[in-house]
C-alpha cells in the first residue's frame, strides 16, 4: 500500500492485524521517520528515490529548480538506486492541476527519470493528476518500462491504456467515497493480476474515517471495498495484491 507522512510517499508492503513488516517509502520520509525503532521492531526499509510533481509550490520548485536551469541531478539518483533498500524510482509524472511546477520541467524531470529507471531495471511509481494522456505520450516516447500508476485517478476507460503499457493500477481510499462510481468501475475493470491497493497517507482516508488523519491500519476500509466490487474476500484480494506487488518490484521486493 501507499500513504505519505509530512508530505513525502509511503508505502507498507504488507501487514498483518495491524502490524507492519515492510515500510516502503521516500528517501526524505527513510529519513524522517524513526527508522531505528523500525528496524528494532524487525521491520524491513525499503524506499524509492525521484522528483514528485505535485508537492506544489515553494517545495516543488525548489525540486525542480535542476531542471529548470539545465542542471543534471540524475547521476545522484543514479548512484542512490545502487544503494540497498531502493526498489525503484518514484514518485515521478505529470500534474496539470495548475499547483505545481512549470510543465516544461514536468515533462524534462519525467523523460529523464523513466530514462534512469529504465538503465537501472527498476519500476516506476507514476503519479498522474489531470495529466493521463500528457504521461503516456511521454511515456511511449520513451524507453520501455515497467511500474503503476499511483493512487488512479482516471475513469474506467483509460483503465485499458495503461494495462496495455504493462502498468500496474493502484487505487486509495477515495475508491470507496459515495460518488467514486467511476473510480470503483475502473477497479473492476483493472485485470486481478494488475491491481494494487495504497492508503496515501495521511491524506484521503477511507470513507469510514474520513476527514481524520490518514495511517496505513485504515487499508483495511479499502481492501473491503476493493473485495466486494470483485466479488473476493479481503483475504483473498490481499494475497493477490502482495504477488503482484512482489511481481512488480522483482528481487529487490
Amino acid at each position: 500500500c501507499s500513504g505519505r507522512a509530512n508530505g513525502t510517499t509511503i508505502r507498507v508492503r504488507k501487514r498483518r492485524e495491524g502490524h507492519i513488516d515492510v515500510f516502503f517509502g521516500s528517501l526524505i520520509t527513510i529519513l524522517q521517520w524513526p527508522t531505528s525503532g523500525l528496524l528494532l521492531l524487525g521491520v524491513a526499509i525499503g524506499f524509492v528515490v525521484g522528483i514528485l510533481p505535485g508537492l506544489g509550490g515553494a517545495v516543488t520548485l525548489a525540486l525542480m529548480l535542476p531542471f529548470i536551469y539545465d542542471m543534471d541531478p540524475i547521476p545522484a539518483f543514479a548512484f542512490l538506486l545502487r544503494r540497498h533498500g531502493v526498489v525503484g524510482v518514484g514518485e515521478i509524472g505529470m500534474d496539470l492541476s495548475g499547483r505545481s511546477a512549470p510543465r516544461e520541467a514536468q515533462e524534462r524531470a519525467f523523460r529523464e527519470q523513466l530514462r534512469l529507471a529504465a538503465d537501472a531495471g527498476v519500476p516506476v511509481t507514476v503519479h498522474v493528476r489531470d495529466a493521463g494522456a500528457v504521461a503516456r505520450e511521454i511515456i511511449d516516447l520513451g524507453p520501455p518500462v515497467r511500474g503503476h500508476v499511483h493512487c488512479y485517478s482516471e475513469g474506467p476507460m483509460e483503465v485499458d491504456a495503461w494495462v496495455a503499457r504493462g502498468f500496474y493500477v493502484s487505487f486509495s481510499g477515495t475508491v470507496t467515497f459515495p460518488r467514486s462510481d467511476a473510480l470503483r468501475a475502473a477497479a473492476r475493470r483493472v485485470p486481478l493480476a494488475r491491481l494494487l491497493v495504497e492508503t496515501d497517507a495521511p491524506y484521503l482516508a477511507p470513507q469510514p474515517m474520513r476527514g481524520r488523519r490518514n495511517e496505513p491500519a485504515f487499508i483495511a476500509a479499502t481492501y473491503a471495498v476493493l473485495a466486494r466490487e470483485r466479488g473476493l474476500e479481503p483475504a483473498a484480494l490481499a494475497a493477490q495484491v502482495e504477488r503482484n506487488a512482489r511481481e512488480l518490484f522483482g528481487s529487490r521486493w
